[in-house]
């Protein structure tokens, strides 16, 4: 994995296929340091790494269905699921 990273790190053209979801990770961190009990940084990059995979998971799934339905249901559907993880959810 390391090499792997490094080697995204080292092209531009692959690093910057994956600077938008840094980008989002990064945004979700920064909600996620503003919890009153804010979880240590290792997992919050975790529970944003799972945000934004299970949004492009839905996407993905949106897009091969022809767009069926409303976009941010599926969405809402997708957050609603993942509420547990988000520290002070009550769950």
């Amino acid at each position: 994995m390391l090499t792997a990273y490094a080697a995204l790190a080292e092209s531009p053209s692959l690093e910057s296929a994956g600077t938008i979801h840094h980008e989002w990770i990064n945004r979700i961190v920064a909600l996620l340091e503003l919890e009153p009990e804010p979880l240590p940084a290792s997992t919050q990059h975790v529970v944003a790494g799972a945000y934004t995979g299970a949004i492009d998971a839905m996407l993905g799934q949106w897009v091969r269905t022809g767009g069926e339905g409303s976009v941010l249901a599926e969405t809402e559907a997708v957050l609603s699921r993942l509420r547990p993880a988000w520290p002070g959810s009550g769950s």
